[in-house]
């Protein structure tokens, strides 16, 4: 045979023979690129929780189970190498408190810095990378149920348990994490719950062992001529923060929130039931003395008690120095009635208030037009005997009718009626 002939021959057995080494090699790779299974950890705080967590890496979005081990696993895709992260969107309410509020409050104001990486992590609710006021107006919302979870969207983070986390580097924590150096696939996260830098509170029960001064809140009721009247007020001085559930009976109507606090403060449920109250020390200070919530029911003969009180159900909290207590006591503020006379109770130009009281005491007058709306205020020193409060036509702006008017104090409560003629 020729050498050009052998030269051809060879030429064309290869062509032919392409396909099959071209199979082969492709055979093959399919044969080492299986899938493979991703296997991890979760590692907690305190509290271990979660039972399910949410992967996603780009394409895949699927929640996988984690087991009494705090483990996980899951199958990827051919394509390595494989970078995913972990999240939940879970329980945005879980174990989040107004002593949570407190502890941001205290590090934006350097009262308490907090230090802990992870903290500070759980403290960046809307995840800007700095801690704002804007975290503490997202967890008031949360927890008064204006809104039912954070604008990221997140409850919880999962941080990559190799990243070397330290106070100054917290905000460029990894959370995407691919295939170990030798292409195991095992990672672990640390698990943080948004809202939650206190971490997981010992509470202390009951309330008594509360360093207040006296109990946390007051119910006060007094009669008038409109029906009985329910205040709540706080006297405690030395209270950080209170988060409560306050249960009405539908007799009751809630009236008004004191002007000095914010909506931020409280939230009345849709159906008038409850009305949830969220308020820290400077939020007190504001209305020391002073009632904060204002409650009116037509019913005279139920106990105060049973109109209105704290939902055993509820997150009811104080949180008092360090400490963080459960179950806070109110009482039901005792006053006495007091006998007034209105000297003339009809008059043309001028009148007065007759009243005695067994303490020196500061007293509200409110006088009230036959409709029920406040028309004159004025606020005395009364002392201990016999007192007068006068009034004219020109507290009463000239206009002829029938009044009420109500004395409230520190003890002492009472009402009456007077008419003035044109």
């Amino acid at each position: 045979m020729k050498l050009s002939s052998q030269v051809l021959l060879i030429f064309c057995l290869f062509i032919i023979s392409l396909p099959v080494f071209s199979q082969s090699k492709q055979s093959n790779q399919l044969s080492t690129s299986a899938s493979a299974i991703v296997k991890g950890k979760l590692i907690f705080r305190e509290l271990e929780y979660l039972k399910s967590v949410t992967v996603r890496d780009g394409i895949l979005d699927k929640d996988i189970t984690v087991d009494s081990g705090n483990n996980f696993q899951f199958e990827i895709p051919e394509d390595s190498p494989y970078e995913y992260s972990l999240t939940s969107d879970k329980d945005f309410l879980f174990e989040v408190n107004v002593g949570d509020i407190i502890a941001i409050y205290n590090h934006i104001n350097q009262k308490k810095i907090i230090t802990e990486p992870l903290n500070l992590i759980a403290a960046d609710i809307n995840e800007s990378g700095t801690i704002t006021v804007q975290d503490i107006i997202e967890l008031r919302k949360l927890i008064l149920g204006k809104t039912e979870k954070f604008t990221s969207g997140a409850s919880w983070r999962f941080i990559d348990a190799t990243f070397p986390l330290f106070t100054n580097n917290w905000n460029l924590a990894n959370e995407k994490v691919t295939a170990s150096a030798d292409n195991s696939f095992y990672n672990e996260f640390y698990v943080v719950k948004l809202g939650n830098p206190e971490g997981f509170p010992f509470f202390n029960n009951p309330i008594a062992q509360c360093k207040s001064e006296g109990p946390t809140g007051y119910f006060t009721s007094q009669q008038n001529p409109f029906g009985r009247s329910i205040d709540l007020s706080f006297p405690a001085t030395d209270i950080a923060g209170l988060q409560l559930d306050v249960v009405l009976d539908p007799s009751v109507r809630f009236v008004r929130a004191n002007s000095s606090l914010s909506d931020l403060t409280y939230r009345l449920s849709p159906d008038g039931r409850h009305l949830t109250i969220l308020l820290t020390a400077e939020d007190i200070e504001l209305i020391k003395g002073q009632s904060a919530f204002s409650f009116e029911s037509d019913n005279a003969t139920i106990a105060l008690h049973d109109l209105i009180a704290l939902n055993d159900s509820g997150v009811n909290l104080v949180v008092s120095g360090d400490q963080t207590y459960s179950l806070p006591v109110f009482v039901e503020k005792d006053a006495v009635n007091t006998v007034t006379t209105t000297c003339p109770s009809v008059f043309s130009n001028d009148t007065k208030i007759v009243f005695k009281s067994a303490q020196d005491d500061k007293v509200q007058l409110t006088v009230f037009d036959i409709n029920g709306r406040p028309v004159f205020q004025k606020s005395i020193f009364a002392t201990s005997g016999e007192n007068y409060l006068p009034i004219d036509k020109n507290d009463l702006k000239g206009k002829p009718g029938t009044y009420f008017y109500q004395l409230s104090g520190e003890k002492i409560t009472g009402y009456g009626k007077m008419i003035m003629l044109d």
